[in-house]
């Protein structure tokens, strides 16, 4: 649903949004899990609500009750809006939030990916790693300043759709998390390229442990552009629409924001205060040197790092740890067609994947049952498997552009 700035009053009120009507993709026998994701909205609000005023198209993900994450009807409605929106010349700049007060968006909906590759139609949860890796690949050559206003939880592909963009405003309830090795998945959604491009080796460390970082460290961190008080993300966007044509510009765009920027009420967190000790443990190139790291140093901090560590998937470290590396120096184009290697393996299987999303997302509580079970089981063939090319014609096509990122990491 797309409203005008004439009809922006009514779009605030919930029964006249409910009586728009959004066209949803057709469905068959490879996109019948769609039903289970959107059946939730698809009687009263629209999953993503899509707002031009004053020259600035706003994107709002619209499934609070879920913080916002992402289905594959929301992939296909955010490519449609900004595609649209960036070739429309009355367009100057192009925001992206979350409803509600607790996220921005908290990731991809993985649970019905898995049910889906469960049920047979493993076609249709790798096109919705397709569709949704595409869409971050464009989002980053959009012509239009493309403006991500983090307010809440941001974790998967909330980070894919909004560290991958030109700006990313930050705010005291921002929460970060990467925690995919918790669930059996890797650090996709081009995590290894914004996490390596941390200094240091704090993105190694949340992209194992499935770390935190609040706003402000996501500032410090260089994931956040800008950060501003989350009480004035309204006057942020009234802002943004009185500066007109200016905002075409990015400066123009990067000074307004700069305007709003104050003590957000970020505190540091041992992230930071134990950064000499993560530099040191987590620059190895093997996942058993960091273990053995870790084990040297015997405080406090490390056993609780080792005990985050031993939760996640003995694979998928080994996977992530790999892709981080790998990804020092690419192109956001060159990491998105390696995730898109690794996922469709994952999905696929042999892995972890289905057996981290039961465990988490379905039988909730649950211990996952890993296999491999230990480290030293991974052996370097097997993680060789998820990064060989995939079979002609069924690579990621990434034809738009060159695949230079737009933002300043």
């Amino acid at each position: 649903v797309c409203l005008s700035g004439q009809r922006l009053r009514s779009a605030l009120r919930p029964r006249r949004i409910v009586k728009q009507v959004t066209r949803q993709p057709q469905r068959d026998r490879n996109s019948a899990f769609l039903d289970e994701s959107h059946r939730e909205c698809a009687m009263s609000d629209p999953e993503v609500i899509g707002i031009v005023d004053g020259g600035v198209a706003t994107a709002i993900l619209n499934r609070p009750q879920a913080l916002n994450s992402l289905n594959a009807n929301m992939v296909k409605l955010l490519d449609g809006f900004l595609t649209s929106w960036d070739s429309d010349p009355q367009i100057n700049c192009i925001i992206i939030r979350g409803a509600g007060p607790r996220a921005f968006c908290a990731g991809g909906d993985v649970k019905a990916c898995v049910m889906a590759a469960k049920s047979g139609r493993q076609a249709a949860a790798i096109d919705f790693f397709r569709t949704e890796y595409t869409l971050i690949h464009d989002l980053s050559q959009l012509a239009r300043p493309y403006i991500s206003l983090v307010d809440g939880v941001v974790m998967g592909g909330g980070a894919g759709l909004s560290i991958n963009g030109r700006f990313r405003v930050a705010t005291e309830k921002s929460l970060f998390a990467m925690p995919e090795c918790g669930i059996g998945l890797f650090t996709d959604v081009a995590g290894a390229l914004f996490l390596s491009a941390i200094p240091g080796e704090i993105g190694t460390y949340l992209a194992l442990t499935g770390g935190r970082l609040t706003g402000g460290e996501l500032k410090r961190a260089g994931l956040a552009t800008h950060l501003v008080p989350s009480e004035s993300l309204p006057q942020v966007e009234v802002a943004l629409r009185a500066g007109g044509a200016a905002h075409r510009d990015p400066a123009a765009v990067a000074a307004t924001l700069a305007s709003f920027e104050g003590d957000a009420g970020s505190s540091p967190k041992q992230e930071w205060d134990h950064r000499e000790a993560i530099d040191a443990c987590f620059a190895a190139d093997t996942v058993e040197e960091i273990y053995a790291a870790l084990q040297r140093r015997g405080d406090q901090w490390s056993q609780d790092t080792l005990a985050a560590l031993k939760k996640g998937s003995p694979l998928s470290q080994k996977i992530t740890l790999r892709a981080l590396r790998q990804a020092q120096g690419q192109s956001l184009r060159d990491v998105l067609i390696t995730d898109f290697r690794i996922v469709c393996r994952m999905v696929e299987g042999p892995s972890d994947f289905a057996e981290g999303v039961r465990a988490t997302l379905i039988d909730k509580g649950s211990s996952p049952a890993w296999s491999p079970v230990t480290l030293q089981e991974v052996t370097e063939e097997m993680v060789d498997h998820f990064f060989a090319p995939l079979a002609r014609g069924q690579e990621l096509d990434l034809h738009r552009g060159s695949g230079t990122r737009g933002s300043k990491l």
